[in-house]
């Protein structure tokens, strides 16, 4: 199956979430509108009606370009690509999350998908006021099928767990959770935090440089005389 027929899939109550079907461990979103206002994120304003009319994020990456053929079940097109040379895109908000697929005792594995929940629906969505897909790719997805960026931020979850062991005098034990929790913060990264790249290749992720570079990329290499692909016929 190509990367565009794969899911974000969530696990059972046992497991959180269990996100192999990604080919990078990793997922991103990115917002291209900003429709909240008084939350000191983007420039949307009061009264909506007036000040919040097509407003940006807080623009924190250079989309360089994003081949369409990873994303079909999004725009519905067979291939091609669209490059975005300079600031072409406008203002756009990138935010990932990563894990070690090699762990799944984790809590970066075991609540990928609450992290990538935190980060979309309530951190971005609730608080932000954040919406809106570029064109062409999905709000959020696996890595490999979304735009190549310039960087990302990105969170990690932290769980906070309480157990209660009691022994009897013939040696029988029994052991259980009381309280759970999960608290989600900026990632940790290898050089610097809050920033996608960083963390994957981390010694807590341990990813390969190569393995997440063609994604994201540091720098924009599209010449300033590129022109956006033509878009080929719907599928």
């Amino acid at each position: 199956q190509g990367p565009d027929a794969r899911r974000f899939k969530l696990g059972d109550d046992d497991i959180p979430a269990t996100p192999p079907s990604c080919e990078v461990s990793a997922a991103m979103c990115c917002w291209t509108r900003d429709r909240q206002a008084g939350d000191n994120n983007g420039n949307c304003g009061m009264p909506y009606e007036s000040r919040c009319v097509n407003k940006n994020p807080n623009d924190n990456t250079d989309v360089c370009r994003h081949d369409l053929a990873t994303s079909r079940l999004s725009n519905h097109v067979n291939g091609g690509a669209l490059d975005l040379p300079g600031n072409l895109e406008g203002p756009v908000h990138c935010h990932g999350v990563v894990w070690d697929p090699t762990d799944a005792a984790s809590s970066d594995y075991r609540f990928a998908g609450n992290s990538l929940f935190f980060v979309s629906m309530y951190d971005h969505l609730y608080n932000r006021g954040y919406v809106e897909n570029l064109p062409g790719a999905p709000m959020c997805g696996c890595l490999e099928q979304m735009p190549q960026v310039s960087r990302a931020d990105c969170t990690e979850a932290l769980p906070q767990e309480t157990w209660h062991v009691g022994f009897r005098v013939d040696d029988i034990y029994r052991i259980r959770r009381t309280s759970f929790n999960i608290v989600f913060r900026q990632c940790r990264g290898a050089n610097r935090n809050n920033d996608l790249y960083e963390r994957f290749i981390s010694n807590t992720i341990g990813g390969q440089p190569e393995d997440i570079a063609p994604y994201v990329v540091g720098q924009c290499d599209n010449a300033p005389t590129a022109t956006p692909t033509a878009m080929p016929n719907a599928a």
